[in-house]
């Protein structure tokens, strides 16, 4: 994130497996952005951040379109 709050240079560290839930983790981050600008005490012009998420399912989960 840069110092005005937007965030720069998004990746994944590590995958969940599934090509959607991941386009679904990093298209939340985005939206969520612009995070509040750093404070002006802090010297550095961008900061790291590492998201986590976590996906409880209950029940049956398909994340094939397909069905398969």
């Amino acid at each position: 994130m840069n110092r005005s709050g937007e965030v720069n240079n998004l990746n994944i560290v590590q995958t969940s497996g599934f090509r959607v839930t991941d386009e679904v983790a990093m298209n939340a981050i985005q939206r969520a952005a612009p995070f509040a600008p750093l404070p002006t005490g802090y010297r550095k012009n961008y900061i790291d951040i590492e998201f986590t998420f976590d996906i409880n399912v209950y029940g049956e989960l398909n994340l094939w379109r397909d069905g398969g």
